[in-house]
């Protein structure tokens, strides 16, 4: 293989470099990461979960996501060199649990009418007006919602993990 203008005796050492430049943002192999989420001592639906690496040490270490299930479930899932990955890379976390709700007074379900009703009439008018729907409000206090405040860790070594987040 050759590229025009370029001497294949450069094209090798190249090839290698761009092949080790791609596994460095692997960040090594995944441990399976699964849980639970109670608020409130109830099963959480619809949160996100959110593993954030405290120390990379200079490795990327990519951050794990999940969403639970309608029992507060979940199995994290990384991202790291371009493809999704079941688990996490062992190491020390700090863990996010956000869930957003509808203001209070309405239900999920008004809430969605309202974004459907104003879809349709931007379809019918061909214009967007201003959004007359609230935001979805975080239901989770700061402590433990927040990246940057969370009181929750956890600790991932070789093997497979289960962890039960229970926020106050």
């Amino acid at each position: 293989m050759s590229l025009p203008g370029f001497p294949r005796a450069r094209l090798a050492p190249l090839l290698v470099l761009v092949l080790l430049v791609g596994l460095a943002g692997c960040g090594g192999s995944t441990m399976p990461v699964t849980g639970t989420v109670r608020y409130k001592g109830q099963p959480l639906p619809g949160a996100n979960v959110t593993f954030i690496p405290q120390d990379t040490k200079g490795d990327t270490v990519p951050v794990a996501v999940a969403i639970t299930d309608a029992s507060g479930n979940f199995q994290l899932q990384s991202r790291s060199g371009g493809r999704d990955q079941a688990g996490v890379v062992p190491g020390e976390y700090r863990v996010a649990v956000s869930r957003y709700a509808p203001p209070a007074g309405m239900t999920e379900q008004d809430y969605q009418k309202k974004i459907d009703d104003e879809e349709a009439a931007k379809q019918k008018t061909g214009y967007t007006p201003v959004s007359s729907v609230p935001p979805k409000e975080q239901i989770i206090p700061a402590e433990y919602s927040d990246p940057t405040k969370t009181r929750l860790t956890a600790s991932v070594k070789p093997g497979s993990h289960s962890f039960t987040f229970d926020i106050p």
